[in-house]
This record gives C-alpha cells, sequence and structure tokens, in this order.
C-alpha cells in the first residue's frame, strides 16, 4: 500500500475562534506494502515489459468500449480455449466414425464425409477445423496476456511452465489431425518433420524413406497418427488439472452470453465458409500451391532452412519461453502472515483467497480458544492482500505490517490535506493498479496535482480494503470515498474487485454495515484510463454533498451517480460482440486455409535414395560359428556380408544433368563405429523438359590397393514436366534405378 509516511508534510488543524495555534500533527506511519510509484531501481527490462504491457491494455480499453468489459474476449481467452477444445472433441468423435486410414482411403473418406446429407458432415468437419484453430488462437492470446500483463512469475510460475506444455500438445493433436486427411498441406507437414528428425542419432533407418513413395507408408502408421491425435486430450486433461491447480474456483468455461455467442459464430463461419481439404497428396510430385493453416503450421517458410537450424531455433526458443519466468521476475511480493493469537479460525481468509495460499489446520496449545487456526503457504502467496480484506479480528500482516497501520496511515494523510487546504475534507480513493499510470501526477503527500481536494491510498489490490475502512476513514474526516479497482473481469488476483463488491453491497462477509449514501462510488478501469479516472474523480466531487449538506454546484440535486456502475451490456454492446466474434471466426477461415508456395509450379527436381553398405577400410575376416553363437540371438547377423564387422569407407554420390555435374557428396556410414549402412536423400533440382541423367554411386578410397571400391552408375534419358518429382534409388540386389 502506498503511503509516503514520513514524507508527509505536516499540517495545521483548522482555524478556530481562539488565536491560539493547533498543534501540527504527526506524520502517518509508513506503510510500505505498495511500493511508490516512482521505481526507478527496476531494471531496464522490466521497464520495457511494462511499456509493451501499457500498448496491449490500451487494446483492451479498445475492445471494452467497443463490446464492454463484460464481454471482452480478450479477458475470457483462457476459457474461450477449453471451450473451443470441447466443440472440437465433441465434432471429433463424428468425424472418426466414418474416418478410414490408407494414402488412398484416408483422403476419400473426408470427401465422404464433406458429401453427408443435409450438410451434417460439412458442419461438423468445419466446426472441428475452426474451433481447433480457435482454440490454438485463444491459447496463444491467453498466454501473450499473461507475460505482457506480469502475471507469469513468482508463485504462477507453474502456469505458465504448464501453460506451455498445454499450447504444444493442443499443437501436437492440432498437427496429427491435419496429417490424417493426407492432402498437399499432410505432405510438406511429413517430409518436412522427417527431415528435422533424421538429424536425430537416433533412428535405425531415416523417416525420410517412408515417404518415397505411397506404397511404403502402411496403414499401421496412420493407425500410430490416430492413436495419438485421440489420446492426446488425456493428456491435455492432465496438463490442465496441472495448470490450474493451484487456483481456487477455477473456471473452465466462459460466462453463458460470451459460451453461446462463440459457439454461434463458429457455426456460422463453418455455414458460410466451409473447411476444405487441398488436393490429395502424390508424392511423386512437388506440393506447389498449398493451402496452409498457419495457426498450426506457421513456421513452414522455416522448413527451407537447414535442418540443423531448425533445431537451434526451436531449443533457444523453447529454452528462451520456459525461463521467462525467472529472467524476467520482478520484486517479491509483501506475502501474508498469520498472527495466531489473534486468528478466530473464521475460515473467511481460506474462502476468499484465489490461490489457496491458506489451509486451516488444527490449532496447537496455544493459549487461544478457537479449534482452527489459518495457515499461509509462502510458496504460492501473492501478495494480493485479499485475505487482509476479509479477516475482521485484523490477524493477517501483510509484509509482517499489521493493517492497523493502514487506518493511521489514512487518519494522518486526512489530516494532513485537509490542513493544507484550509480545513476543507478531502476526498479519500483508494485504487491498486492506478498508481502506475498516476506516477506523474501524484504528489509526496498523495494528492494528485491539477485536482486539489484528492488523495490517493495505493493498495496491491482494492479486495485488501476490508469494509470497515470505509466507514472509520469518513470518520476519520474523508468528504467521500472513491474506489478505483481493476475490471472484474480483469482482476490480475482473480477475485479482488468481485469479492469488495460484494462485501461493499452485502453479498459476502464481511460485509459494509450500512452504505453511507451519496459518499461512497466504486469503479472499475484499466490500469491505463487515467483520463477516465480522472473525470469521473472530478464529477464524484462536484456531486458530494458540502460540509453543510448542500449538494456542490447542484442546487440540491443530490448526487447523479450510482454507487456501483451498471455492468449489464446493452444490447448494442451485444450484438457488437457477436459481430465481432463472427468476424474473427470468419477471419480463421481464411487463415486457416491461406496459400503458400511450397514449391515453385514450374520447376522439378530428381530425387535421389540410398541405402547402401560400403566396402571395409581394411581387410575384415569373417566371425566363425563358435563366435556367431556367443551373440545375443538379435545381434547375429542375417547375411554372410554382416559377418564380418569393422570401419566401412564413405559412399560418393554424383549426379551430371546433360553432361553438367550437379551434386557430388560424400556421406558416412551409419553406426556407432561407422560399421552400419549409408544412408543418402538428396533433391536435385532440374529445369522441366528432357535431359540425359546419369547417376553414380561408388565407395570411397580404401587403405589397400586390393580393396577395390565399388561402382554402380545408371544413364537414362527422362522426359520431366513441371512439378514431377522423379525418384532414383540404390538397393544391394538391383542397384540404382528409376522408381
Amino acid at each position: 500500500m502506498y503511503s509516503p509516511g514520513s514524507r508527509e508534510p505536516a499540517a495545521a488543524g483548522p482555524a478556530e475562534d481562539a488565536p491560539t495555534p493547533r498543534p501540527r500533527p504527526a506524520p502517518p506511519p509508513p506503510f510500505t506494502i505498495f511500493p511508490a510509484p516512482s521505481r526507478p531501481t527496476e531494471p531496464r527490462h522490466r521497464r520495457g515489459l511494462a511499456a509493451v504491457g501499457v500498448a496491449y491494455q490500451w487494446v483492451e480499453v479498445l475492445l471494452d468500449r467497443l463490446v464492454s468489459a463484460p464481454l471482452n474476449p480478450l479477458y475470457h481467452s483462457g476459457t474461450i480455449a477449453v471451450f473451443s477444445l470441447a466443440v472440437a472433441l465433441v465434432t471429433g468423435i463424428y468425424l472418426f466414425l466414418f474416418y478410414r486410414v490408407g494414402t488412398d482411403a484416408a483422403h476419400q473418406s473426408i470427401e465422404g464425409i464433406m458429401a453427408h446429407p443435409l450438410g451434417i458432415g460439412s458442419l461438423m468437419r468445419s466446426l472441428h477445423r475452426y474451433s481447433s484453430d480457435a482454440a490454438m488462437l485463444a491459447a496463444a492470446l491467453h498466454g501473450l496476456k499473461m507475460f505482457l500483463n506480469d502475471r507469469f512469475w513468482g508463485a504462477r510460475w507453474i502456469g505458465w511452465v504448464t501453460g506451455l506444455t498445454l499450447l504444444a500438445l493442443v499443437w501436437v493433436t492440432g498437427a496429427t489431425g491435419y496429417w490424417l486427411v493426407w492432402d498437399t498441406q499432410a505432405q510438406v507437414f511429413s517430409v518436412s518433420s522427417a527431415k528435422l528428425l533424421d538429424v536425430l542419432p537416433v533412428f535405425g533407418e531415416p523417416l525420410i524413406r517412408t515417404f518415397l513413395e505411397a506404397g511404403r507408408i502402411q496403414n499401421f502408421l496412420f493407425f500410430v497418427v490416430l492413436f495419438i491425435h485421440i489420446t492426446i486430450p488425456i493428456l491435455l486433461g492432465a496438463a490442465y488439472w496441472m495448470h490450474v491447480m493451484r487456483l481456487s474456483r477455477a473456471r473452465f468455461m466462459p460466462p453463458r452470453v460470451v459460451l453461446w455467442v462463440t459457439g454461434a459464430a463458429l457455426v456460422i463461419a463453418s455455414v458460410l465458409r466451409p473447411a476444405f481439404s487441398g488436393p490429395p497428396a502424390d508424392l511423386g510430385r512437388l506440393p506447389g500451391i498449398v493451402p496452409v493453416d498457419w495457426f498450426y503450421f506457421f513456421y513452414f517458410p522455416l522448413t527451407r532452412l537447414d535442418p540443423l537450424w531448425g533445431w537451434g531455433i526451436l531449443g533457444v526458443t523453447g529454452a528462451v519461453t520456459l525461463a521467462v519466468p525467472w529472467v524476467l521476475r520482478g520484486a517479491a511480493p509483501a506475502r501474508a502472515r498469520v498472527e495466531n493469537l489473534a486468528c478466530t479460525g473464521c475460515t473467511r481468509c481460506w474462502k476468499d483467497c484465489p490461490y489457496e495460499a491458506i489451509m486451516m489446520v488444527p490449532r496447537p496449545d496455544d493459549g487461544g480458544r478457537y479449534k482452527q487456526l489459518a495457515v499461509v503457504n509462502p510458496a504460492k502467496c501473492v501478495g494480493c492482500g485479499i485475505c487482509v480484506g476479509a479477516c475482521d479480528s485484523a490477524g493477517i500482516l501483510l509484509g509482517d505490517q499489521p493493517v492497523s497501520l493502514l487506518g493511521q496511515a489514512v487518519t494522518g494523510r486526512l489530516r494532513g490535506v485537509a490542513a493544507a487546504s484550509g480545513g476543507q475534507a478531502p476526498v479519500l480513493v483508494y485504487t491498486c493498479r492506478l498508481m502506475r499510470g498516476l506516477q506523474g501526477r501524484l504528489k509526496a503527500d498523495g494528492t494528485l496535482e491539477g485536482l486539489p481536494g484528492v488523495t490517493v491510498m495505493g493498495l496491491p489490490c482494492v479486495g485488501t480494503l476490508h469494509p470497515d475502512m470505509i466507514t472509520k476513514s469518513l470518520e476519520a474526516g474523508a468528504r467521500g470515498i472513491f474506489v478505483a479497482g481493476c475490471v472484474p473481469e480483469d482482476c490480475p488476483y482473480r477475485e479482488g474487485s468481485l469479492w469488495l463488491a460484494e462485501r461493499l453491497q452485502g453479498q459476502r462477509l464481511p460485509s459494509l454495515r450500512t452504505l453511507p449514501e451519496g459518499r461512497l462510488r466504486v469503479r472499475w478501469y484499466s490500469p491505463v484510463e487515467v483520463g477516465r479516472f480522472l473525470a469521473e474523480l472530478r464529477a464524484f466531487q462536484r456531486e458530494l454533498p458540502a460540509a453543510d449538506g448542500t449538494p456542490a454546484d447542484r442546487g440540491g440535486q443530490g448526487m447523479t451517480g450510482p454507487v456501483f456502475e451498471l455492468r449489464r451490456p446493452p444490447l448494442a454492446r451485444l450484438a457488437g460482440f457477436a459481430l465481432l466474434l463472427t468476424a474473427v471466426s470468419w477471419g480463421l477461415g481464411a487463415f486457416a486455409a491461406f496459400p503458400w508456395t511450397a514449391s515453385d509450379p514450374r520447376s522439378a527436381v530428381v530425387r535421389v535414395a540410398l541405402k547402401h553398405v560400403a566396402s571395409f577400410e581394411h581387410e575384415v575376416a569373417e566371425k566363425s560359428k563358435e563366435e556367431l553363437d556367443k551373440l545375443p540371438r538379435h545381434m547375429r547377423p542375417q547375411s554372410q556380408e554382416r559377418s564380418r564387422t569393422g570401419r566401412r569407407v564413405q559412399s560418393v554420390l554424383t549426379v551430371t544433368v546433360d553432361g553438367q555435374r550437379i551434386l557430388r557428396k560424400s556421406y558416412s556410414p551409419g553406426g556407432l563405429r561407422g560399421d552400419g549402412p549409408t544412408f543418402a536423400y538428396e533433391e536435385v533440382p532440374v529445369t522441366p523438359g528432357r535431359h540425359r541423367l546419369e547417376v553414380t554411386l561408388a565407395d570411397g578410397h580404401a587403405d589397400r590397393a586390393a580393396l577395390t571400391p565399388r561402382r554402380w552408375t545408371i544413364e537414362q534419358d527422362l522426359e520431366i514436366r513441371a512439378g514431377q518429382a522423379p525418384l532414383i534409388e540404390f538397393s544391394e540386389d538391383a542397384g540404382l534405378r528409376l522408381r
């Protein structure tokens, strides 16, 4: 809570008939739970994060004014993501009933679903795609919001890490779903993923060989991918439980209006813009221009880089995002602590804590007369102070400071400001996140430049404010109380604004005993809405009764503004919200099938793949039958050639087109000891037309002349059309041949 403490200027009391001067009031005691608004010692990266966060908060404000705060989709992005996944799950069950596996059957079954009577299949397939895209978009926006609003470090680190895990799992289930369609997008995804994974020394045979021809892709692979696709939701459920396990009363679905409008928008977009597949995959042709879902395959342009670059980008990005809660952490918050003797065991703090940081345990034998005791877990406490506002016995300390200091600071502040203004009672403002926005306007005594007769007390959260503080502040000399809290849907501590509103309206304990008619106003603001706050504060000042009870500047009309602002959005805002989500859903369709040039339609390539057992570098004797029998059964060679072990020479591949050498490259043998077969895959670009193609594979030079390197050559006249990708493959039995 912000209080300038000893910097509070001494003030004289109001003038009296007697000329004897009254003693100057003592400065209020320091109350430093909320830091001073100016924080020059904050690191530069933290200040940069705050500056970017301000820009994001202005976007939220614009949406507030367009559709109203209760309907702002950015405030419900997390629950919208969960709802979208639920829609994808339900529609996925329908698609699963009619899906068939296989390189030909998969694409045909999807097209068959699209042709179901009454458009049911098309609706289900489109809803499945658009809800998956909406889940990815909403989850990404939710993570961005948590990052820019500084809600990812400290006790919230587990939410950040599990959130990244959830985002990765959503991507996996979506990407495997696109693979099952087996269209040109799936072809690009398969080939690029195989090249990326083949860099890792974990596969006995490169995965890219699986995608040389359609006939090599077995139905079993489709079953494996389908199994991954439908079992990921189980992992999503476990990861989501970890994501919210530290939250009390975690919300799984958005508010009813937001839920129904979101669902209706997805249905409208699915009807007006059905989702279609790309052309069926053809591994013998280049993919050309491919309709790509950029929500999932945003990285496709990077697939043109070397796979090692891909792993480098992935590793650096993953390490940086995981390290964010520790690299960009702020100052440790003032955590709560319970004074055992003052605790009555009423359980209010336990019920109101948004993060399950408080437990009720049996009271030890400490002389207390109550059976239970509240205990704060500092590892979960975020320093919001909501428990302080729930405690009637003032038994909770925040930052090792009792709440009584707040009352003393408020009393001293009110007396000092009144004395400085000639005895006029000031308006007292309680606020939280607006303190940063007011930084350039606040004076040392909490008054605002350009707005006399007002003093501001900062709180970590307006939920820290106990209702009795309203009454005591008025009794201490406040002319009126103006509470400027966060938008309830965007409270950084989840429920602080909501709990305060319910306490002041008598809907939650502790409650305000008597609502001070005409002297209390509660409003909700984004941290950047300083202008609106100042305008409404000035209006509140004008409407407050004067000392003699006469309304100021209003000729006896009294207060014109309600204590609480109306939260129900008008019909026009609801219509705007529906149009906004429909437009977003329509945009999902455009962005989910935006064309990308995977390969120039006018180009062609010749693919060369080989699996070659090269010669040994040295003369190697065969193992005897006795030696082979000593080996485990799974390690015994299957051929006479494999019964010899030793390092093999490199293999040299040469490709010549029309007499011009295009490629000459050496490949090392596989295996930890270099005694395994050599694998290679190359794509040689050629211009469409008729070409004389010569491909040569040879063993590298051996140490001894007696070991003559082997050599294989194929010469072929080929008519290569645009988009074609003919395959030349080497096998030990047939040598080099055109497939």
